[in-house]
């Protein structure tokens, strides 16, 4: 069984820091990355959540 790749649009980053650390990176389709900030925002609201546009490397023709 194969499946065809996904098309989920622009991809983002997330990442969450905890002052100047680090502690999670995440990289998915911008929907995807919208939920996931909005969750560990929830869960961990002392942590500075962000989300960045990604270059597409399949996009770059």
């Amino acid at each position: 069984m194969t499946s065809e790749p996904r098309d989920d649009g622009p991809l983002c980053r997330v990442r969450a820091w905890l002052g100047e650390y680090l502690i999670l990176d995440y990289a998915g389709a911008s929907d995807d990355a919208e939920k996931f900030a909005d969750t560990v925002r929830a869960q961990h609201r002392r942590l500075i959540v962000t989300i960045e546009p990604v270059a597409n490397p399949a996009n770059k023709r």
